[in-house]
């Protein structure tokens, strides 16, 4: 019978092979929604600001609360979506959304002042943005196009009363396939939504309560 000392050639070997398989995955590509230089200050309503906003934390699927990038064959499956491997953006779809939209308000300077999620501070309405789309779509191996669909609610802060809600989408050509061109387009098309519902928020909390 071979002794410890003998088979500890053939032990360590083993261990050094399930270090290997505990490595961390390859390194991976993220990518960013990218801010405009300017979001929405020159989209000010008349008059003075509102009162204080608080950003809600972007609600989403279980789908979309992780960082793969997906898209979807809807010229092949139009049912299934899709992760690129070895890509992923740098935060969840909810996280960088939030943070455009969060520029957006402040930018905007239609309010005394725009909270995040984890600030303090007492705030007069919340804005809520549910997330139900974001993802590439191609139609063909050669055209596609970034979409992203979210609905937006302004509530009271205190009685929670609904003052606003509206859906938004938007959707940008691909000019280009594949991740990077997908990553551009994806930004464009945020900055779009975020700047629409940044508009409808600071129009909406003008409306007379009833």
């Amino acid at each position: 019978m071979r002794s410890f000392w003998g088979r500890l050639p053939i032990l360590l070997l083993f261990s050094l092979s399930l270090v290997g398989c505990a490595r961390p995955a390859a390194w991976q590509q993220s990518y960013v929604l990218r801010a405009p230089a300017s979001m929405g200050g020159s989209a000010r309503p008349p008059g003075k600001p509102a009162g204080v906003l608080r950003l809600a934390p972007v609600l989403a699927p279980n789908w979309l609360m992780s960082t793969d990038y997906v898209y979807r064959l809807d010229y092949a499956d139009p049912e299934a979506l899709l992760p690129y491997p070895k890509v992923r953006w740098a935060a969840t779809p909810g996280q960088m959304l939030s943070n455009l939209l969060l520029q957006c308000l402040r930018e905007q300077e239609a309010w005394q002042a725009v909270l995040s999620a984890d600030q303090s501070g007492r705030p007069d309405l919340l804005l809520q943005l549910n997330l139900q789309r974001f993802q590439l779509d191609y139609s063909t191996p050669d055209a596609g196009q970034a979409e992203i669909q979210a609905t937006a609610t302004l509530v009271q802060n205190g009685s929670f009363r609904v003052l606003a809600q509206q859906e938004f989408q938007s959707r940008v050509p691909l000019r280009q396939m594949g991740p990077a061109g997908g990553a551009a387009a994806m930004s464009t098309a945020a900055q779009e939504l975020t700047g629409r519902v940044a508009q409808w928020a600071a129009q909406k909390s003008r409306v007379p309560v009833s």
